[in-house]
């Protein structure tokens, strides 16, 4: 393959500045908008945390797009968990995300996981109405939809921009094909977290009176748990 060094902006065609943009500016709104962080501790930590998921998936994808599967089963298996509990036949898959992604907590803070939820829940010391609701869940949301519309064009656009120079046999650059890679991930994060609320920036905290309740399941529930020590890590 013939390589090339810098090429000035022409009147028609590409240049060097032209393409890295492009690029930079494909991979930047595709991560940004399809990575999900869990709702931080208090809505101070929200910047440093969405800034810091970024960047780790600016370095690793692919640990995003793992992160993401991880989140959809430990979803869907908490779903499966909950609707087999009685009162709770409509608990859908948002409710569980949100629960998996850290945003439910008792009135002092302490964050309740899924597997302390499934107990409470089972033995009849939390309701279904004690917990968030879809629409609820959706006002804490904070997502942009314009951000993510103009990240699904530029990605559409820049797409067909390759395959366009494909069909036609002409060169694309290793930093398109790049971009390329990334713009899968993330296509694959935005499906695996498509019904994952996005941006809350706050915890749902319990009634005071549950909290007495918590404590006494946070006891007896084991200190280390695969599923939350694999969510952390």
């Amino acid at each position: 393959m013939e390589t090339v060094g810098f090429v000035p902006e022409p009147n028609c065609g590409r240049g060097t500045v032209g393409i890295i943009w492009s690029c930079l500016t494909t991979i930047l709104l595709s991560t940004w908008t399809a990575v999900h962080i869990n709702v931080p501790e208090t809505p101070q930590h929200y910047i440093r945390d969405r800034h810091w998921s970024t960047m780790s998936c600016l370095i690793i994808p692919e640990s995003c797009v793992m992160s993401a599967v991880q989140d959809l089963s430990q979803a869907w298996a908490l779903r499966k968990l909950m609707r087999s509990v009685p009162g709770y036949r409509c608990w859908s898959l948002k409710q569980s995300f949100s629960v998996v992604f850290d945003g439910v907590c008792t009135a002092d803070g302490e964050v309740l996981y899924p597997v302390e939820l499934h107990t409470l829940a089972s033995s009849q010391h939390l309701t279904i109405s004690d917990l968030p609701t879809d629409v609820e869940i959706n006002t804490r949301c904070k997502s942009d939809g314009i951000a993510k519309t103009i990240a699904i064009v530029q990605a559409t656009w820049f797409g067909a921009n390759v395959v366009s120079r494909l069909s036609q046999h002409q060169t694309v650059t290793p930093l398109e094909d790049m971009t390329v890679a990334y713009t899968i991930c993330g296509l694959a994060m935005f499906l695996l977290w498509f019904g994952a609320p996005q941006d809350v920036q706050q915890r749902v905290h319990l009634s005071t009176s549950l909290c007495q309740r918590v404590r006494q399941v946070k006891s007896q529930t084991l200190p280390w748990d695969f599923r939350r020590a694999l969510r952390s890590w």
